[in-house]
């Protein structure tokens, strides 16, 4: 089965500032909810946009985009023109990744992993008697890396914008996702109703987002790449040679 990729170059990065205006948008209604606001009576709001709450609007945004990011690797695998060095068997799996991400995001799978460590008597690897998820998923990365290390060296010598692009994303991500994160966890949450707690999130919540915006970005491009070329479209970007091409 296969699908026609009918985006243009600058589709995607239309695409991409419309999905970075909305990260902007939501960390901005945090700031002014949840911290300049403080004292203004705005429970259902605070409720909605909390960044740090698994049953939110900014959580639901953030499921979407790591599932429109499963979404396009899938259709990438499908017109996939370089099987001779990107097995589409591979790509497959990596759309799977990021779509249980997706549910994870969702479903908060990674918080409710502290359980497991507890229950093996692997309380030694909580950070504060939580975040067991990051030793469990940064095993887990580790192993992919391994395992993927063949294809990456190939879509950096045949892709490598794309690549650079697709790396900024993940360390901004990892960078809000694990460090902020595990800052956190030491200094900032002794008192979660405290200003610098709250700021704290949404530096972290921030960076996430931004991250799998990139991410989004970086694959999106390189499904374009991935298709046969005939329906490739290399329009004049509207963002800078040094970050698009």
């Amino acid at each position: 089965m296969k699908f026609n990729i009918d985006y243009s170059r600058k589709d995607i990065d239309r695409v991409f500032r419309f999905f970075l205006g909305l990260d902007l948008l939501v960390a901005i209604a945090f700031y002014v909810i949840h911290i300049f606001a403080v004292d203004i009576p705005l429970s259902s709001l605070r409720l909605w946009f909390d960044l740090d709450s698994d049953s939110s609007i900014p959580c639901w945004y953030s499921s979407i985009k790591l599932f429109l990011i499963a979404c396009c690797i899938f259709i990438a695998s499908q017109n996939n023109s370089y099987k001779r060095y990107f097995p589409s068997s591979w790509l497959i799996s990596l759309g799977f990744l990021f779509l249980f991400l997706s549910m994870d995001e969702a479903a908060a799978i990674h918080e409710r992993l502290n359980v497991i460590a507890e229950t093996l008597q692997l309380e030694w690897l909580l950070i504060k008697g939580h975040a067991f998820w990051i030793f469990l998923y940064s095993v887990f990365a580790f192993l992919l890396f391994l395992f993927s290390f063949p294809y990456l060296k190939r879509m950096w010598k045949y892709f490598q914008n794309e690549t650079i692009k697709a790396f900024t994303g993940f360390l901004v991500l990892g960078s809000g996702g694990v460090v902020v994160e595990v800052i956190g966890y030491f200094f900032l949450r002794s008192d979660l109703t405290s200003i610098s707690y709250k700021v704290g999130v949404l530096i972290e919540e921030s960076l996430e987002m931004f991250g799998v915006s990139i991410i989004l970005y970086s694959i999106m491009l390189l499904s374009l790449r991935l298709a046969p070329k005939n329906i490739v479209d290399n329009s004049k970007s509207y963002f800078p040679k040094s970050f698009i091409q």
